[in-house]
């Protein structure tokens, strides 16, 4: 039984065209605006959220049209599905199912050439996915290597929509994508096998009501994007307002306090650092830093200082002290923001006692500091008031 593919294949014109779109504006943001970037993430995942099962419909029923086009297929319609999900298998057979339909769209003579389109397709959707693994694991780390990776993985990820919008078209306007004539003795134009059989003429491939699943398809994805788009902005417009600097309502003719300069083993909760610029990157922290009113323009702010560790106790080592810091400063930014830490949009960073030398000279201080995450560099964002009780 012939599967019309019109439908679907009108609404992943769409829905693909959106989703590349979507991935060359993030990555032009994740440099620029971290709010606009996270926005932009959000509608993309919407988008995706409708595009996959629409896919894997038309995947489906492509592969399923497949059989009896006298193109030997080598995995059966149910891995058309299974194959995504299948650990292993899924970096290669959902490439060889849609070679195999590539090539039962093709002439005979021409299918014993390589399908260069599914091929390029396939090797642009394992890229964005290798470099999207990068800029994940360099998320902490590396700062340019994250930025680099991630906009790679949006242009690769932009290239393998593109990419798979043509290859759909072909197939859905191609045999593959027509209802057979009824089974008569004559020659299949695509097979050129002179053998009893269902013939495809070369007709329009959206005839017999094709119309109007195209129309559907064409307005049910666009209702899609146009809902993804408004959800966007709504994001990117409330994300704007809680990140409104509380700068912008001081008094202009307030004077500004002087910059206080204290040692880093003075630090007290509460406090607020002008620097350093390279946020979570410094090794090790300057003896001196630069205290400001937390109204003012800073970069961090100290959320628990305290001696955590008995003076008497042991050197533990250093990857107990620092297992022992994480969960300290976990547990105290809860208490001292409000929020859940996975749930904030802050990061921490802590300073403890560093080796041996520094534990045996009485060192037990630990300092947990916030700062304000963005991609690039320097790490930490500027920041306009205290995160105290902010629930953020």
């Amino acid at each position: 039984m012939h599967r019309p593919l019109a439908g679907q294949a009108a609404a992943l014109t769409v829905l693909l065209a959106a989703i590349a779109a979507a991935n060359l504006a993030a990555g032009v943001a994740v440099g620029l605006s971290d709010i606009v970037w996270s926005s932009v993430e959000f509608g993309e995942l919407l988008l995706q959220l409708v595009v996959i099962p629409v896919f894997l419909v038309w995947f489906y029923r492509a592969r399923k049209n497949a059989d009896g086009r006298g193109q030997v297929q080598r995995w059966g319609p149910g891995w058309a599905i299974g194959a995504w999900v299948t650990p292993v298998v899924y970096l290669w057979f959902p490439y060889q199912i849609m070679a195999d339909i590539w090539r039962a769209n093709l002439p005979a003579e021409r299918r014993a050439n390589r399908a260069w389109l599914p091929g390029f397709w396939w090797g642009c959707w394992i890229a964005g996915d290798f470099f999207g693994l990068i800029a994940l694991a360099s998320a902490s780390g590396i700062p340019g290597l994250h930025t680099i990776a991630y906009i790679l993985a949006g242009l690769t990820a932009a290239a393998a929509a593109i990419l798979l919008i043509v290859i759909v078209r072909v197939i859905t306007r191609g045999p593959v994508g027509r209802e057979p004539a009824a089974a008569q003795p004559g020659l299949a134009p695509q097979d050129e096998v002179l053998e009893p059989g269902p013939a495809y003429p070369w007709v329009p491939a959206y005839d017999g009501g094709g119309h109007l699943a195209i129309g559907v398809g064409y307005a049910l994805s666009g209702l899609a994007v146009v809902i993804a788009a408004a959800l966007t902005a709504v994001a990117i417009y409330g994300q704007s307002i809680t990140t409104t600097p509380v700068a912008a309502h001081r008094p202009s003719v307030a004077p500004a306090p002087a910059v206080q300069q204290v040692a880093s083993d003075q630090l007290r909760a509460g406090d607020c650092i002008q620097g350093p610029a390279n946020i979570n990157t410094a090794g090790i922290w300057p003896d001196l830093v630069s205290l400001v009113p937390c109204t003012q323009k800073h970069l961090a702010e100290v959320f628990y200082s305290a001696n955590y560790w008995p003076a008497a106790k042991a050197f533990p080592g250093n990857a107990a002290i620092n297992k022992q810091s994480d969960a300290r400063c976990l547990k105290a930014f809860s208490a001292y923001d409000g929020s859940v830490y996975q749930e904030s949009r802050y990061a921490y960073y802590y300073v403890d006692p560093n080796g041996r030398q520094d534990w045996d000279s009485g060192d037990r201080l630990l300092t947990c500091v916030v700062f304000l995450y963005r991609h690039g560099a320097p790490r930490g964002k500027p920041m306009y008031a205290s995160i105290r009780g902010s629930n953020q």
